[in-house]
């Protein structure tokens, strides 16, 4: 197909040079760390409750686990093998959240220092005034 202006043809050509596909059937690289809580949205009172599981991909650096959620249960954490390591750590079962608490996080340190973390915020519904 012929474009009836010049311009047209040039930026036909930057736009495909420009692109960068990837292979048919090419996976992804999964996220060094990646966090589920099983509720975001928590009712406010003594029967708030949520799971917070962390998933670690395997690497021989990974030293370290510090996983909870902010302004209620802060700092846990464990001991990580490298690849000997699981892959799944928790479900962490966290009760009577207060108002405000969160986000929830999970973090991997490595031997060399180096950290990645995933954070997800929840809601606690039903705070009057907050």
């Amino acid at each position: 197909m012929q474009l009836a202006h010049p311009i047209g043809v040039a930026l036909t050509a930057t736009l495909l040079i420009g692109a960068q596909l990837e292979p048919v059937g090419a996976e992804k690289k999964p996220a060094p760390i990646e966090i589920r809580l099983s509720k975001q949205v928590i009712m406010a009172g003594p029967e708030s409750w949520t799971d917070l599981t962390c998933k670690v991909q395997r690497d021989a650096r990974n030293r370290v686990l510090r996983y909870g959620i902010v302004g209620y249960m802060e700092n846990s954490q464990r001991q990580i093998d490298g690849e000997a390591a699981p892959i799944t750590f928790g479900p962490f079962h966290y009760t009577h959240l207060p108002c405000g608490a969160g986000p929830a996080y999970c973090m991997v340190v490595r031997n060399d220092g180096t950290e990645d973390h995933v954070t997800t915020d929840i809601e606690i519904a039903g705070c009057d005034g907050e």
